[in-house]
């Protein structure tokens, strides 16, 4: 939205939001007298703060500004992601080589280069559009491990980390988590949800075409290594084809599989005008040079892994084995077996031998080993959290749970009119691994026992008060209206309930304070307006009441002063659900503290404090956290009650990834293997 439009609705709001309550107070005082002209000069004022408030707090930012912000906020993220996808190590980085090709009307490229200079390769394209595949691997149909994502994430950590005046901040896209639309609409989304800026700054960075979308994970869109012209990958590529920057095509880069970029160019809907890298294979040289820097950097290590780092680059051709050159040319392999063979006892000796490599390699097997072997390995690292009081067979239950609802979700099952991502796992849209219908009714049902609780605490407190049974039952009967309200509101119930959140850190910046203090003098304002109108003390009730309403209506009417302030990014997959329980909590104390201070202002009642606790429960049935509840409390028996905790420690343990508010796998050959173990039968 335009600064016109966002101040434009802000007016409207206050006017509306004065005109309400001046019609109130003219309904409880029994019609129009000499006084009234007053209430409408208090509203109108009421109006004016909060549209000068509005004009100040929404001043429009400079697109360059936006940028340089969000590249810093890039780069801070994606460092994380990064060493995340290396194993944690940055200084163990192994120095992919690529060979370019051109196709299309583009400038001719360079036609080879290494991951050392990927940005600088990258910045002399003309136009920026990139498609980073793997190489046919001799001997098999698939590329995986190549390194694909991790020179995605190096190319957005250089360009955003030498980004120069003008430049366009590159942003890491899910290709699985496309919901469809334009890639403008996506990156638009994107900068809301997981960037927090607001949508008019969004716009303003996409106008500027100071955004570089850099899409990883194109061959997870479909199941099966041959995509065809009708799948999801075919379609996103269309969008991306249509992606323009004025009259030409906008730069994007693009991550994928080889086999199945194979299988769209031979079907004639790859991406246009583009140039194409493809990674190779990692040398048995630089396979050695990886695990001397990463394992065998002291005397121990280097005589565990000596016999595995002669057979890689041997000093003399006789101890040479190819079968585990092989099986260890990938980054993602090499990672795999630094992990597994490093793996140490609660008593500290170390559970294998690095040696078993080469018998393993010899038969063929070595990879089914090591991801079998993966995840206790990961697990035993584990000093504290729930995968410390997990056996290692519990949590292997759990993963490969979840890993066969992704893989449910790779045949393009869609849900309540959504396409199911086959990658993501995101807390509050978790909830169709319990099935389709399950977790809505339970939230129903929570909803219910919510409001019910209201009805039941009038009871109790009008009983504790004196009040006879019969006036008891009357109160309660009155108070479990929003009981019916739930009931009669389950069509309303949202399928994909949106998680809120307060900013609350914006209070400790000048924008921030200024905004809490227009939300205050409107809210004075308007309570004065009641009190003086409808005589003082019941005036001050209604206006409690109405001012607090009020006041957070026309706060949403000016585009949510304390609610959607460009805010930190999302970085802890965590953070919605939580903010989302922050907000109903938050609401229900200023709304039951309104109440009470109401109530207690003339002659106190349990109902002032009741209706207050009877409507917050109702109103905060269809919340995504209470969506989430109704998930963990549908699915026991196959996952923990702190889901959240358990996800954040496989995390930290490094047997999944963050991407944005989602978990996923560390590896998509990890989540299949734990799929196929499981065999591909969740109760989803």
């Amino acid at each position: 939205m335009n600064a016109g439009g966002r101040w434009t609705r802000a007016a409207a709001g206050a006017v509306v939001g004065a005109v309400l309550v001046w019609l109130v107070v003219v309904a409880l005082r029994g019609g129009w007298d000499t006084a009234d002209p007053m209430a409408s000069v208090l509203g109108g004022a009421a109006a004016l703060v909060a549209l000068l408030l509005a004009l100040r707090s929404n001043a429009v930012p400079e697109p360059e500004q936006l940028a340089c912000e969000l590249a810093r906020q890039v780069v801070r993220i994606e460092q994380v992601h990064f060493s995340e996808l290396i194993g944690g190590d940055l200084s163990c980085l192994i120095d992919l080589e690529f060979t370019a090709s051109a196709h299309g009307h583009v400038a001719a490229p360079p036609s080879a280069g290494r991951l050392e200079t990927i940005s600088d390769f990258y910045r002399q394209l003309s136009p920026g559009r990139l498609v980073i595949t793997g190489t046919a691997h001799v001997g098999l149909t698939q590329d995986a491990g190549t390194g694909k994502s991790v020179t995605a994430v190096a190319l957005i950590l250089r360009l955003a980390g030498s980004r120069q005046a003008g430049e366009a901040v590159p942003l890491r896209l899910s290709a699985p988590s496309w919901p469809g639309g334009s890639i403008t609409a996506w990156l638009r989304t994107e900068l809301a949800d997981v960037w927090r800026l607001r949508p008019g700054d969004a716009d303003l960075l996409l106008q500027a075409h100071l955004v570089v979308p850099v899409i990883d994970g194109l061959d997870e869109m479909d199941p099966g290594p041959t995509p065809g012209p009708a799948s999801r990958a075919a379609a996103l590529l269309t969008e991306i084809n249509a992606f323009q920057r004025g009259t030409e095509r906008a730069p994007v880069v693009l991550a994928c599989r080889w086999p199945q970029y194979e299988s769209l160019t031979l079907q004639d809907v790859h991406a246009r005008t583009v140039t194409r890298i493809q990674l190779a294979q990692v040398t048995a040289e630089g396979a050695r040079a990886y695990l001397e820097h990463r394992v065998a950097d002291s005397a121990i290590g280097q005589e565990r892994w000596q016999p595995v780092l002669d057979a890689l680059f041997p000093r003399s051709a006789s101890t040479a084995v190819p079968e585990l050159q092989r099986a260890l040319d990938t980054p993602w392999r090499l990672a795999l077996a630094v992990r597994v063979y490093q793996e140490r006892t609660p008593a500290g000796e170390y559970c294998r031998s690095p040696h078993d490599l080469l018998a393993l390699a010899a038969s063929g097997s070595i990879y089914e080993h090591l991801l079998e072997r993966y995840i206790p390995a990961s697990l035993a690292s584990a000093s504290r959290g729930p995968l410390h009081r997990m056996t290692p067979d519990r949590a292997q239950h759990h993963l490969a749970y979840l890993a066969c609802y992704l893989h449910g979700n790779s045949t393009r099952r869609a849900i309540a009119g959504r396409v199911m991502s086959s990658t993501d796992l995101v807390l509050h849209e978790l909830w169709p691994a319990a099935g389709p219908r399950r977790a809505p009714y339970a939230q129903k049902v929570l909803g219910v026992a919510m409001s019910l609780v209201g009805a039941a605490t009038t009871a109790v407190l009008e009983r504790l008060t004196g009040y006879s049974w019969k006036e008891v039952l009357l109160a309660a009967s009155i108070f479990a209206c929003p009981v019916f309200a739930v009931v009669v509101s389950f069509p309303w119930f949202g399928a994909w309930p949106s998680p809120r959140r307060i900013n609350v850190r914006q209070i400790r910046t000048r924008r921030g304070r200024a905004d809490l203090t227009g939300v205050l003098i409107v809210t004075i304002l308007l309570t004065a307006l009641a009190g003086i109108f409808s005589g003082f003390i019941s005036g001050l009730q209604l206006g409690l009441l109405i001012g607090v309403s009020a006041a957070t209506g026309i706060t949403g009417e000016l585009g949510g002063w304390l609610l959607v302030q460009n805010g930190e990014p999302v970085t802890d997959p965590r953070d919605p659900v939580r903010a989302d329980t922050a907000s109903l909590v938050m609401t229900a104390v200023v709304f039951t503290g309104a109440c009470t201070a109401a109530g207690a202002l003339g002659d106190w009642s349990p109902q002032w404090l009741s209706v207050s606790v009877a409507f917050s429960l109702a109103f905060a049935a269809p919340a995504a956290s209470v969506r989430y509840l109704a998930l963990l409390l549908c699915i026991r028996r196959d996952l923990p009650w702190r889901l959240s905790s358990f996800l954040h420690m496989c995390h930290e343990v490094g047997i999944l990834r963050s991407a944005g508010h989602a978990y996923q796998f560390r590896h998509r050959e990890l989540q299949d293997h734990l799929a196929i173990r499981a065999g591909l039968s969740p109760h989803s």
